[in-house]
């Protein structure tokens, strides 16, 4: 991972992070080390690749620093109480009273994995409880392994934005149980039973860290065969473990990346214009939220129309039927996701992925850019492409999508992780 990007003159400077995070300034957008933007062109390894030019960046960012505190009067008093988030408070005020610039940073939650109902463990699994340690903390996890499989290969999972591990993670999992292999599904910190405060902060970067700690538990387990393990995920964690891989190269030996977020920009610039001054406001009052406070939390979907952290044609519906029932309290996650997504570029670690990766993109996904993901499937140096022509975003979940893709998946693990 670039750990040196390029600074701009703004307090939004171009900077890659550790986790796959880029902070692009107005003179930063795709600037790599040494001030070049990436090159990403079409790799040997890839296969049904898609070709397609890079589309023209219409939107560039701006920064704002210190000097412009005065411009907005009040926000000097807010300065010197949070430094911790005043650039980006004071960014996001500049960007609301010039809507044009906005645009830019719609920063809503473009892509994200919310699949179907949770059910049952597949028939013969051996299911156990985990608790694995990610940083201060643990986090919750299940593993499911085939009956009378001495140390199986093994896959984890986790799920995308604001989901928890039970929510349509299970068909695929049986799938793969039943295909000999054993499966690790784990939550974030701060959902559902892992530790962690705040609550429902859904952060790219953390994620990422969580699933190195989870993929260096599991590989250290006696149970299954560490050294033949791969990684899944969909949406938000479709990108994730991209960056994942890239951290842990000697131990990742095959990814599924399945309608992945890979473009924090583009994604962002997706978001209904109406929305953004509410959803900016959201994230305001959030960000500056004191230690031990409750996040302030915007709904995930909303029915009636209104604002919201998922908003396309097929999001409500999706969404809704893929959340398991006694759950819809959980349609939620803290409003301040909107300093950090769009600055979210998985699609930078595609290069330094050395595992064999499958991607799978929808051809009419309602929140994922297409075309960036067929580039990143372009930069990655063993990658497998598969479009889904005719699918949104919640396709591949249920219905004769699912069966295509998930059959599609257990094949390359097969490949990719047998003896």
């Amino acid at each position: 991972m670039d750990e040196g990007g390029a600074h701009g003159r703004h307090q939004a400077a171009a900077m890659v992070g550790r986790g796959g995070r880029r902070r692009r300034g107005a003179e930063g957008l795709g600037i790599g080390r040494g001030g070049h933007r990436h090159q990403r062109g079409m790799k040997k390894g890839l296969r049904h690749g898609v070709a397609g030019d890079e589309p023209t960046q219409q939107d560039r960012l701006s920064g704002l620093g210190r000097n412009s505190e005065s411009t907005h009067g009040a926000l000097g008093t807010i300065w010197h109480r949070c430094p911790a988030v005043c650039s980006k408070t004071l960014f996001i005020m500049r960007m609301a009273l010039f809507p044009r610039s906005l645009s830019a940073f719609a920063c809503m939650a473009a892509a994200f994995l919310i699949p179907g109902a949770a059910r049952a463990a597949a028939p013969g699994a051996v299911v156990e409880s985990l608790s694995l340690r990610c940083g201060t903390t643990t986090c919750d996890a299940e593993i499911q392994r085939p009956a009378g499989v001495s140390r199986p290969p093994v896959i984890i999972m986790a799920h995308g934005f604001g989901a928890l591990r039970d929510w349509g993670l299970s068909p695929f999992a049986d799938r793969f149980v039943q295909a000999g292999f054993a499966v690790v599904r784990f939550d974030y910190r701060g959902f559902g039973r892992s530790g962690g405060q705040p609550r429902r902060v859904v952060d790219g970067p953390a994620h990422v860290d969580d699933w190195v700690s989870v993929i260096d538990a599991v590989a250290a387990r006696q149970d299954v065969d560490g050294a033949r393990l791969g990684i899944w995920g969909s949406s938000y964690s479709g990108g994730q473990v991209l960056v994942a891989a890239s951290r842990r190269p000697q131990v990742v030996k095959a990814v599924s990346s399945q309608v992945p977020f890979v473009h924090g920009l583009s994604s962002a610039l997706r978001y209904p214009l109406r929305h953004q001054p509410a959803a900016m406001w959201m994230a305001i009052r959030d960000a500056l939220r004191g230690d031990g406070e409750a996040p302030v939390y915007m709904p995930i979907i909303s029915a009636d129309g209104g604002t919201a952290a998922l908003i396309c044609d097929e999001c409500v519906a999706g969404y809704s039927r893929l959340v398991p029932k006694g759950q819809e309290g959980e349609n939620k996650v803290a409003a301040r996701f909107l300093f950090s997504l769009p600055f979210f570029y998985p699609i930078d670690s595609a290069p330094q992925v050395q595992a064999p990766t499958l991607v799978i993109a929808a051809a009419q996904d309602g929140l994922i850019p297409v075309q960036k993901v067929r580039d990143t499937a372009k930069a990655l140096p063993r990658g497998e492409y598969v479009e889904l022509a005719g699918a949104h975003h919640f396709s591949p979940y249920s219905g004769p999508v699912f069966e295509q893709v998930v059959a599609r998946q257990t094949a390359f693990f097969r490949q990719h992780l047998a003896r």
